[in-house]
């Protein structure tokens, strides 16, 4: 039996076709750049993937007894050297603040426009911190918003929204040199989370007392140890960068106690 084969050439493919596969190809090409485009710009702007900043919730006082009486069971000391810097250099851009010279600061955050407004009146922190436990030293840079009070109720505690990260030495040093107003302290952290910050301002020593709570609800129950003396949260004499900038309220300036 005789086995016939059969040649037919080679199938040209039809031109129409080609051109249209080629057509299709760079039209998904050009999708994909113009998809990667728009995630790139709009990503960091989506609410639900930038991080949400803190809020610090506080309460600030004087105290009765000589700092070195309260601070005798401390957990912690630290010596913080404290600076400020001209917020008005900062711009919010794509969901990050950055610094006209030393680029973003903090990425991926969530800001209202009302925060974004109120950037040029942020306290534009960098702080040194030395534990005097063990030497180790941490540079940390903090952007916090003006305080405000939510509540008229006794015993109610400022808030005040917070960024906060740890910077290597090199740029803290470029921060603080670039620094005018700038404090010195030494912050005693006690059992029961009470910090006592000791400033000594001119060759006096000064003390405020200061504590942290997760609500309104437990700064307003906050049952004050003996030592407490006048509650001066929310008074801006008393505030850190006041004090870096005109030093400790002299006496007849408050109506209230201020040393001892």
């Amino acid at each position: 039996m005789e086995t016939v084969f059969a040649f037919h050439g080679v199938v040209e493919p039809d031109p129409g076709q080609v051109e249209a596969s080629g057509f299709f190809a760079l039209l998904i090409i050009f999708a994909i750049i113009i998809l990667v485009l728009v995630a790139y710009v709009f990503w960091p702007l989506l609410a639900w993937r930038r991080k949400k900043p803190p809020t610090e919730i506080e309460r600030t006082f004087l105290v009765n007894d000589h700092w070195s009486q309260i601070v005798k069971d401390f957990t912690k000391m630290v010596s913080i050297t404290q600076a400020y810097l001209d917020a008005k250099r900062l711009t919010y851009l794509y969901g990050g603040i950055e610094d006209e010279k030393c680029g973003f600061l903090f990425k991926d955050v969530r800001l209202t426009s009302a925060n974004i407004t109120e950037l040029p009146r942020v306290a534009y922190r960098i702080r040194k911190l030395t534990d005097m436990t063990n030497g180790n030293i941490t540079w940390v840079l903090t952007l916090k918003w003006p305080k405000v009070k939510l509540s008229n109720k006794p015993g109610s505690a400022d808030q005040a929204l917070e960024l906060e990260r740890e910077v290597d030495s090199k740029l803290g040093e470029t921060l603080l040199a670039k620094c005018v107003a700038k404090l010195q302290k030494a912050r005693y952290t006690l059992p029961s989370g009470w910090e006592i910050d000791v400033f000594r301002i001119n060759d006096q020593e000064y003390v405020i007392a200061q504590i942290e709570f997760p609500d309104q609800r437990q700064a307003i129950e906050l049952k004050l140890p003996t030592w407490i003396g006048e509650e001066v949260t929310g008074l801006k004499e008393y505030g850190f960068l006041n004090l870096a900038v005109n030093g400790w309220p002299k006496e007849g300036e408050t109506n209230i106690r201020t040393r001892f």
